[in-house]
């Protein structure tokens, strides 16, 4: 018997390409979830595997099946399924990752009181060598005033554990389409709605799990390099003038830090050299010790040259 068809609370946005073995077991994650009251939106990017017959073969009415083509930009398909959507609240979910079955329980208990709320996340390492990897996307409290917290500390919302009132991203013009900031949209996202409100939660919780065995976005690369300077860009306008400083000094040091990551140690040096400065001592201090890293990276490439 299938489920009744009703209004639902809660709308699961899932944009998908060529993800359908993957996608089979985060649409069962859904399904096994204890509070019933969802749909669940899978916009579907003209994938060639059977992406489609998994879908349809769920037979579930709470299941609404888009196919739309996003040309590159999964924002599109993420705002595509949000326009589609009929919940008041927005819970989004990729096609390869998964949901234990009180997530939405928890979710919207949270969403009671809170705009928007998060979760840790384990983390799925497939076949690749996980054991010498951390085990968990980790959350935290967030510190007011958020927005500043979000831009200036390490951001631990990650996009399958969120939750929020969909009013929200209506207000701040839906998530950012700019091929600028593949990749870091979802930051973004949470950056722009931080500026309409400081009500988020932390839900101190696993309820779900990231994969992450396919590599990612964020791996180092000059791409990657141009997508945090176009985030801090559009964002670093709205801090204090001190604040700015310190936001500056952490791009330099990010971007050193993906410098340091793509093996090239003299490029990560001089942008060390300019994130060790006042007034922010935890950046200065890590700009210390990976400037020793990098001179000791260069010294021994020296060696070997000899």
């Amino acid at each position: 018997m299938q489920p009744e068809e009703r209004q639902p609370v809660v709308s699961v946005i899932t944009p998908t390409y060529n993800h359908a073995a993957k996608l089979k077991g985060c649409i069962q994650s859904v399904l096994a979830q204890t509070f019933k009251n969802w749909e669940m939106v899978i916009v579907n990017n003209y994938s060639e595997d059977n992406t489609i017959e998994v879908v349809e073969s769920f037979q579930d009415p709470r299941l609404k099946l888009i196919n739309f083509h996003n040309h590159g930009v999964i924002a599109a398909s993420r705002n595509k399924a949000i326009r589609s959507a009929r919940g008041n609240l927005i819970a989004f979910l990729d096609s390869d990752d998964r949901w234990y079955p009180k997530k939405l329980a928890h979710a919207f208990r949270a969403m009671q009181t809170a705009d928007l709320c998060f979760h840790d996340l384990n983390l799925d390492y497939g076949e690749s060598l996980g054991r010498l990897k951390r085990r968990k996307l980790r959350g935290r409290q967030l510190r007011r005033p958020v927005f500043r917290d979000l831009l200036l500390y390490k951001t631990p919302l990650y996009n399958s554990s969120i939750t929020v009132h969909r009013s929200f991203i209506e207000q701040v013009g839906y998530i950012s389409e700019e091929r600028g900031l593949i990749g870091a949209e979802d930051t973004d996202l949470w950056l722009k709605i931080a500026r309409k409100t400081e009500n988020f939660q932390y839900i101190p919780a696993t309820l779900g799990t990231y994969w992450d065995g396919g590599g990612n976005m964020t791996e180092a690369s000059h791409r990657q390099i141009d997508r945090i300077t176009c985030l801090f860009e559009k964002h670093i306008r709205f801090l204090n003038a001190d604040n700015k400083l310190r936001a500056l000094l952490l791009l330099r040091y990010s971007i050193g830090r993906i410098y340091q990551q793509m093996g090239l140690p003299c490029q990560a040096l001089s942008q060390f050299k300019l994130s060790i400065r006042p007034p922010d001592k935890r950046i200065r201090l890590k700009s210390i010790m990976a400037s020793i890293r990098a001179w000791f990276d260069i010294f021994i490439r020296s060696i070997v040259k000899v």
